[in-house]
């Protein structure tokens, strides 16, 4: 049995991870896909065998690997807390044990093992088995972009092949950007990459909007009360861009994670992608960049659910 597709590690689950399993034995039956995370070595968890069935009796062709890989990712999550320097982002990666067997009627027959390691994101291309490197800074930008007063990290592949995290950036590796006026909308947001990056919006607005749940009425006018109010908060912000940070702006608007940074408490808060919109075209350098967020806050009016 020969795997092909796998040969090399770091591999993005959002683009397609084709496999293919030749040199089959004659009237195999069907194969199993096992997978034992090994994030951690003492820890090893243990993830049912999955089972798949040849093409042909010779042969699984281009078969995609991301999506059994995607369904044993944990949830994006980034502590809301600062994390030491090195720290690692342990939600975005996740190192494999990969075990596929070929079986006759439940005897294998044949068995391919690697250790492969696969990372949260991908790249807007038709390429396919896409990969990183150790070394690799996850960003969209050149550099990494810094507004004074603001907290910024670097976000990069160790040489454990592990997403982490550091505060100290080098100078070389900074565009300083600029800031306009002194309460923006600042936000830190899972990335294409695996890492995070960061955007600053000089002008915004909360918009509340409240739905009555209904009232009941047992004698009207004198005895009638509200149930209570959906409500929504939804923050539109906006700015400018320089192409140099379409991509920025791209990876932003179909982000799964997203903070929003509070200046005065020093703290960051979980918010949610509501809208984004964001057109690229070959004559302007500079465009807008407009989009809505969810506040996700906490306070519910509602009498009934």
């Amino acid at each position: 049995m020969i795997v092909t597709g796998l040969e090399s590690d770091l591999y993005y689950i959002d683009n397609p991870i084709l496999i293919n399993i030749t040199d089959l034995e004659f009237n195999v039956t069907y194969f199993t896909i096992g997978l034992f995370n090994i994030n951690d070595p003492l820890n090893v968890i243990a993830i049912n065998e999955l089972p798949i069935y040849p093409y042909t009796n010779l042969l699984i062709k281009d078969f995609d690997f991301s999506e059994v890989i995607k369904a044993n990712f944990a949830r994006p999550h980034h502590p809301t807390t600062t994390l030491p320097n090195d720290s690692v982002i342990g939600t975005n990666y996740v190192r494999f044990t990969i075990d596929i067997k070929q079986r006759i009627n439940g005897t294998i027959v044949g068995q391919y093992t690697a250790n492969k390691t696969f990372l949260r994101g991908g790249k807007d291309t038709q390429e396919l088995n896409v990969t990183a490197s150790v070394g690799d800074v996850l960003k969209e930008s050149a550099k990494i972009l810094v507004w004074d007063g603001l907290p910024v990290s670097k976000y990069y592949i160790n040489a454990d092949k592990k997403i982490a995290v550091t505060n100290v950036i080098p100078e070389a590796e900074i565009q300083q950007m600029k800031t306009v006026g002194c309460d923006p909308f600042y936000v830190r947001f899972l990335n294409s990459k695996g890492g995070y990056s960061f955007w600053y919006f000089p002008v915004w607005d909360k918009d509340k909007k409240t739905k009555s749940v209904g009232f009941i009425e047992r004698q009207r006018p004198l005895d009638s009360f509200s149930l209570g109010f959906e409500s929504t908060h939804i923050v539109k912000a906006e700015s400018k861009l320089r192409r140099e940070h379409f991509e920025t702006a791209e990876a932003l608007i179909d982000s799964k994670e997203v903070h929003v940074y509070n200046r005065y408490g020093n703290s960051w808060a979980k918010i949610e992608l509501k809208d984004g919109n964001f057109n690229r075209n070959t004559y302007e350098d500079v465009t807008d960049f407009n989009v809505s967020f969810n506040a996700n806050l906490s306070k519910d009016a509602r009498l009934i659910w």
